[in-house]
């Protein structure tokens, strides 16, 4: 039979396109286009959690107790010099009943033992306990109302709390929170030293709290006029309480 030649060179150009149309395929399906840009997602925020709220229910909690250790410095202030004197002792709370302890070194910070003067503070029961720097100890009754006055009264005063930001403590980054309206608190509240309200005494309370809330520490800042009769002077006590437990506190009268 004869081939036809004529039919099969009519046909060559239509399957030579068909090659050419299969191979463009062949080739995209090998390349890849560029991949598009991803579209940036947001950083998210990190979630501000107050410390105020968990901060507040555990100071008012029947349970709170705290031990803590007290360091800082008092300074006489008189006729445009300042005296400083380093301070450490200790502060126990518990439902009501408190001990603080406080040694001064009136030499400096490398004075002999016989240079430091102690002085400690009890409330436990239904009594106040003081022993001065020489070791005599005195008790009398506890003031009506003594449950919300002492130094661990600050945690029964009704007024709004605000954080003031993380500021350091003794080496712990903290939350610093204080009395919305202002630090300050009536020295008769406080019962500083055993004077229940002294005039021209001014008190600054701080609190500590760590991110969860937990309480963390106290500060005081207190000044009060003084005079040996000649003299005018202020003493300014500035002192930390770093808590070093929230349990197992025990706190008994002393011996006297």
């Amino acid at each position: 039979m004869a081939v036809d030649r004529s039919r099969r060179a009519a046909l060559t150009p239509r399957a030579a396109a068909l090659a050419g149309l299969a191979m463009a395929l062949s080739m995209a399906s090998c390349s890849h286009a560029p991949d598009p840009t991803p579209t940036p997602r947001p950083t998210p925020s990190p979630t501000v959690v107050s410390v105020v709220a968990p901060f507040q229910a555990a100071i008012q909690s029947k349970t709170f107790q705290f031990e803590g250790v007290v360091t800082g410095t008092v300074s006489s202030v008189a006729k445009g010099s300042v005296t400083d004197h380093p301070v450490s002792g200790t502060f126990l709370y518990k439902g009501g009943d408190y001990s603080w302890r406080l040694s001064t070194w009136t030499g400096g910070s490398n004075a002999a033992a016989d240079e430091t003067t102690t002085v400690q503070y009890w409330a436990v029961g239904k009594y106040r306990y003081q022993c001065d720097e020489f070791g005599h100890w005195t008790r009398d009754a506890r003031p009506t109302g003594s449950r919300t006055r002492g130094l661990a009264a600050v945690f029964f005063v009704n007024r709004p709390l605000e954080d003031l930001g993380i500021e350091p403590l003794r080496g712990q980054q903290l939350h610093k929170l204080a009395w919305a309206d202002g630090p300050g608190v009536a020295s008769s509240v406080v019962d500083f030293q055993g004077q229940l309200d002294v005039s021209g005494m001014l008190v600054r309370v701080y609190f500590w709290a760590d991110d969860q809330g937990q309480p963390a520490g106290l500060t005081y800042r207190i000044s009060e006029p003084v005079s040996d009769g000649t003299t005018e002077a202020d003493m300014v006590w500035n002192l930390d309480v770093v808590f070093t437990s929230l349990s197992g506190v025990k706190i008994a009268a002393p011996s006297t």
